[in-house]
Order: structure tokens, then sequence, then C-alpha cells
């Protein structure tokens, strides 16, 4: 929750409205990125194989209009922020309630976070979609999907140096993140 707020505040602090899918990419490239370097997610939430790349379960659901936020976000308004139409299926995301709790999130999560921003605003979604097909984990988790329209990405794999034995640890946290 944390993290997609921070990018919702930041795409408004940048006069730049943040769509659902630069969100959930942002957050998969903020992720990758801040596990290699730091050795742990910024999110912890388990990634899917979609058509267009790699989805956040959690945040992804979250972003939903239909999403129920009553499990976690009881004492919470929701949402959090105003769902606009931009163009054809594409909404942004605008106008934070309140601000991301920075407890939560680290300098490194945070910088990380606008690091992928900066990227996937750059990239445009052609770009994107062309980096993040080519992430290992993504591969492996489409190709072997079957009749599915989605797959679960294998921790290990999205690292550049596959690590078993984090990715299990990881799986174990993100059952309570």
């Amino acid at each position: 929750m944390e993290a997609t707020l921070y990018l919702v505040q930041e795409g408004e602090r940048r006069r730049a409205p943040v769509t659902q899918y630069e969100i959930v990419k942002s957050l998969f490239l903020a992720d990758v990125a801040h596990l290699e370097r730091y050795g742990r997610p910024i999110t912890f939430d388990n990634y899917a194989a979609l058509e267009f790349g790699p989805v956040p379960e959690a945040a992804y659901d979250m972003l939903k209009p239909n999403y129920n936020p009553n499990h976690y976000f009881a004492d919470e308004a929701w949402p959090p922020w105003r769902r606009e139409h931009a163009h054809n299926r594409a909404y942004f995301y605008r106008g934070p309630r309140r601000d991301p709790n920075l407890r939560v999130l680290s300098k490194t999560d945070t910088a990380a976070l606008s690091a992928a921003l900066d990227e996937v605003k750059s990239l445009r979604f052609g770009g994107v979609v062309d980096k993040t097909h080519r992430n290992p984990a993504y591969t492996e988790a489409w190709n072997s999907r079957g009749e599915k329209g989605s797959a679960p990405m294998n921790y290990a794999r999205v690292m550049s140096e596959p690590d078993e034995e984090l990715a299990a640890d990881l799986a174990e946290a993100s059952r309570y993140a």
C-alpha cells in the first residue's frame, strides 16, 4: 500500500499522473532493483506473469475499483486515491488522500521507486513490455502457464543470480506482508 501511495504521490509531484500499468511495472522494477542491491524487495508482493508483463498481485488487486479493503484496511477511507479515466482501458491514479507512511518505506525504497518510475515513464508501454518480458522469471512463468491467463513467478528467477534459499525466505515473508 505505502509503495503504491508513494508512486501516486510522486506522479502528482511531477505533474505526470500514473496509470495502473505504470504503478505495477514500477513496483516490479523497483522490487527487482532493490532485491539485487540490498537483498530484499520493497513490497514483498507475489508476482504473476500476465500478457503485458509481471504484476504484483496484491497491489494489482488494490487498484481495481471493486477491491474490498475490509480485511487489511478497515480503518482507512477507500480508495486512498482518485481513479480517473485516461484512455482506452487505462486510468490515472491521482490525489492521494494521505501521504505514504515513510516509516514503512526506507530511503533506499523511495529511491528505487522513484528510479523505477523514471524508467517506466521514459520507456513507455512498448519499452517496458520488452524489458519485463526479458526477465527470466517472467519468461519461465509465462511459458509454463498452459491455457491460463497468468502464472506465478519464481522469486529465485527474478534475480540475475538465482538464489533458491533467499527466494524461499522471501516467499515465507511475503505470506505475512
